[in-house]
């Protein structure tokens, strides 16, 4: 009989390669890792709260066949062997599909969305479907009908949001990856709190089929991990390519980014050069202007001199429309919330209340049960900018495009640029959630991202002991490579996945 893997077996400081090749050379049977981590989450999820749905009988009946396989001495897949859990506005066939909404708690999915089918195709397991902040309207994962998420880190604290769920099963073990929605950061900002990498693909880059819209100008559904090789894994399986289900995909050839990643290291260990020598990282002086914590000024000091070790040129710029980004942000998806929500009025399918007179009680009370005070909260602001306010959104609109030429004159000095992920560290349970102008302020250094449809990923800039701090790294139009090789180079200096434990 196979040894019993140990729980002390780090799977988070292991990429999904080391973890096929384990597997491959026998060292402990699929069964026995994906039942070790099962134990993980049955030892922390109580105190957690990552998950809303768990798939348990499924993850062993995939190791089972996985051992097969491996016995056979089969070639395995680019992700085979690897756990991830998904949030739970992205559907999976024949699974609850929640958005954390009591409008939608029985609601099971008819159809896959297309990220799922191909990380399926690829060979990845899921653990199931991770809570969030309601229909992905919130900063901290408090405004789930279901439950709160805590931060592993400290479950004093929050773990953010909207994707707080899966931001914390991968900081707490829960598996290799997650997948999550960024609108206005609700992936990079999650990451950032929990210590984990965060990143937002370009809009366009991978389809958004099977992710319920929030604000689908700016949705795009994310990664997050515990390292950059990993991330790049995963994008390879997602990233497009069916046009005839997704129009706001862009037709471009596919790309090998691990195979990338792994050439640039191998050229530049060959070439004994560092491996960020002849780039040049832009520091928007925008986004260091604002009220920041000590702790995350430090965090970020730390990561530029990381990336001056690593032979990149830093120069100083302006993307000077960046103060209007954050009322842009709210007004536009605000708007679209509104359009996009109005589909669940009790008639179709979610929740239809009862004991209901004519077809506007219907509608009125199915609403009003079904939907959260963040959600109504913002579908109000949103039906009053559409009747009162219109000069509001014809503004927006323009602030995006500003945004949009400000960040293309500073690529042209800069291959990527480099900010502050969050102003803060993850605070106290509590402490902002009756106060939506502090929660909105948590989006304002992540929304111009969103706003203009750049790439982005958010990588830990903390050292060890303290609490985590996510650095920035934003990129130009469908450039996710040059992105993971600064993230690599970061990591390769400050080793975020050394510092584990909670507090």
């Amino acid at each position: 009989m196979q040894k019993r893997v140990s729980k002390t077996l780090d799977n988070q400081g292991l990429t999904i390669e080391q973890i096929q090749n384990q597997l491959v050379s026998k060292k402990y049977s699929a069964e026995e890792l994906f039942k070790d981590t099962l134990d993980t989450i049955k030892e922390k999820e109580h105190k957690i709260g990552a998950f809303i749905t768990l798939s348990e009988e499924e993850i062993v009946k995939k190791a089972q066949g996985l051992d097969r396989k491996l016995q056979k001495g089969t070639s395995l897949g680019n992700l085979e062997g690897a756990l991830y859990s998904i949030k739970d506005n992205i559907m999976m066939k024949n699974q609850r599909c929640t958005c954390a909404s009591n409008m939608l708690k029985n609601f099971i999915a008819p159809y896959d969305g297309e990220c799922t089918l191909g990380l399926n195709e690829a060979g990845a397991v899921s653990l199931g479907k991770t809570n969030m902040d309601e229909f992905a309207m919130g900063s901290s994962t408090e405004h789930s009908a279901f439950k709160v998420t805590r931060n592993p880190r400290d479950y004093k604290r929050v773990a953010g949001g909207s994707s707080g769920g899966s931001a914390a099963a991968v900081a707490a073990g829960f598996g290799h990856f997650s997948l999550g929605s960024d609108t206005g950061g609700s992936v990079r900002q999650p990451a950032a709190f929990c210590g984990v990498l965060g990143m937002k693909p370009t809009y366009g880059l991978v389809s958004r089929l099977g992710l319920v819209s929030f604000a689908p100008s700016m949705d795009q559904i994310g990664i997050l991990a515990n390292n950059s090789r990993d991330i790049a894994r995963v994008l390879e399986e997602i990233q497009g390519p069916d046009f005839s289900k997704d129009y706001t995909l862009v037709r471009k050839k596919p790309v090998s980014y691990d195979q990338e990643l792994q050439a640039f290291t191998k050229d530049r260990e060959s070439r004994k050069e560092k491996p960020l020598k002849g780039i040049t990282i832009g520091i928007p002086k925008e986004f260091f202007e604002i009220s920041m914590e000590k702790e995350v000024e430090k965090a970020l000091d730390s990561a530029m001199e990381a990336f001056k070790s690593q032979g990149a040129k830093l120069i100083s710029l302006s993307i000077p429309h960046f103060g209007y980004g954050l009322s842009a942000y709210h007004v536009l998806s605000m708007v679209e919330a509104v359009s996009n929500l109005a589909r669940f009025d009790g008639v179709g399918y979610g929740n239809r209340a009862s004991n209901c007179e004519n077809i506007e009680d219907v509608i009125e009370k199915s609403r009003g049960q079904g939907f959260g005070e963040e959600v109504k909260r913002r579908l109000i602001l949103g039906n009053y900018i559409l009747s009162k306010e219109k000069q509001s959104l014809v503004r927006a609109k323009k602030v995006q495009k500003l945004l949009q030429e400000d960040f293309q004159q500073g690529f042209q000095q800069a291959d990527f640029l480099f900010t502050p992920t969050t102003h803060t560290t993850a605070f106290k349970l509590g402490k902002k959630s009756k106060s939506p102008l502090d929660m909105q302020r948590l989006d304002e250094l992540t929304v111009p991202v969103s706003l203009t449809g750049l790439p982005a990923i958010s990588v830990p800039c903390q050292e060890p002991g303290n609490l985590p701090v996510g650095g920035q790294l934003i990129g130009n139009y469908f450039d996710e490579t040059v992105l993971l090789k600064g993230a690599l180079g970061l990591e390769q200096v400050l080793s975020p996945n050394q510092q584990k434990g909670n507090r």
